[in-house]
């Protein structure tokens, strides 16, 4: 996902799905939010996600 953020592609639905898999370390998804390409309303829905896990 990060390569297609940084390619100009937008997979949000993609990056907000990976947000809700427990086996992956919040962390490194949270970093997606960061890449060039990643809109405010990404970064706003993934720290919902993000913070609503258990």
């Amino acid at each position: 996902m990060a390569a297609k953020l940084e390619e100009g592609e937008r997979p949000y639905a993609a990056v907000l799905a990976l947000a809700d898999r427990l086996e992956l370390e919040a962390e490194e998804v949270a970093r997606l939010g960061t890449l060039r390409g990643a809109s405010a309303r990404l970064r706003r829905l993934l720290a919902l996600r993000l913070s609503s896990r258990t």
